[in-house]
């Protein structure tokens, strides 16, 4: 009996699938939380805290266009 026969040895495919899922999840939250903030910073902020729901919206589409980038980059 093989040592390796009792271990779950996944695929590139697969490995980058996960990655792409973890990366997903954590652009989900990215979203979530950003949104929130800025929600927060518009009703109760002053000047600086607009400063702040840009620099966040800046984030946001740097991040998910990196995503979507990635993501794209898999399928082709």
């Amino acid at each position: 009996m093989n040592k390796n026969d009792d271990v779950n040895v996944l695929s590139e495919d697969e490995l980058e699938l996960e990655r792409f899922a973890k990366q997903g999840n954590k652009l989900k939250w990215t979203w979530i939380i950003g949104t929130l903030v800025m929600v927060i910073c518009i009703m109760y902020g002053d000047a600086a805290q607009w400063l702040l729901v840009v620099f966040i919206a800046i984030y946001i589409f740097i991040t998910t266009a990196h995503y979507l980038r990635s993501v794209s980059s898999k399928n082709s």
